[in-house]
């Protein structure tokens, strides 16, 4: 039987050759960047390494309408969307929302888009929500109450590039792979008290490493 630090090690290496796969298509120009269903496709094999069955809807399910609750939430702050692409989910449970974006689009800058997968993750109190296009990968804090007026890095801890996925892939694992977040890793990320009096933050104000390092220790 496999040890954990063997099954990790397995899916570091699943992920390498995701990496790679993704690359050498887009080497050979064989990616529509237009599509968001091109990068949904990435996206799924990437929620298989981490254990997640995106067929399963108790699991990962697509498409999740918001409550009536959560869309009076989102009308407070003008945000007309309602309908994440991914939610991560345990049983009936939603943990966590995962927006996806065409390859195309730069979410490093795109602030609407962040604007988006903050308001969902706000409106159902969320700890943190993820944007994606597979290229690229974003965390976001949804504890505070976003505004369209804000910068693509607000409220944004965490910011990786497809070439650095492997070499902070304990972050990632931390943030994604199922057992943990169904066990309440995301809750437990985000609880401590960051302190922050300001109305709005961003990334580069702070040390988010610092802010977030005893809360997103690797167990």
């Amino acid at each position: 039987m496999a040890t954990r630090e063997q099954e990790k090690q397995t899916r570091k290496d699943n992920l390498k050759k995701l990496i790679g796969k993704y690359q050498a298509f887009s080497k050979k120009d064989e990616l529509d960047e237009s599509s968001e269903d091109t990068a949904r496709s990435w996206i799924n094999e990437l929620l298989n390494i981490f254990g997640w069955d995106t067929m399963d809807p108790a699991q990962v399910h697509q498409g999740k309408k918001l409550s009536s609750r959560e869309k009076k939430k989102l009308a407070e702050i003008d945000s007309g969307h309602n309908i994440p692409d991914y939610a991560l989910m345990s049983g009936k449970k939603t943990l966590a929302f995962i927006d996806a974006k065409r390859i195309a689009l730069d979410i490093s800058a795109d602030k609407d888009s962040a604007f988006q997968i903050r308001s969902y993750g706000w409106s159902k109190g969320l700890p943190c929500s993820f944007l994606t296009n597979f290229k690229e990968f974003a965390v976001y804090d949804c504890r505070f109450k976003p505004k369209r007026k804000d910068s693509a890095d607000n409220a944004r801890p965490f910011f990786w590039s497809l070439d650095q996925y492997l070499s902070n892939y304990d972050h990632l694992e931390d943030l994604l792979l199922c057992e943990k977040v169904q066990n309440g890793n995301l809750e437990f990320r985000f609880a401590k008290e960051t302190r922050i009096l300001r109305k709005s933050y961003r990334s580069s104000d702070f040390n988010w490493h610092a802010i977030y390092g005893t809360a997103i220790k690797i167990n």
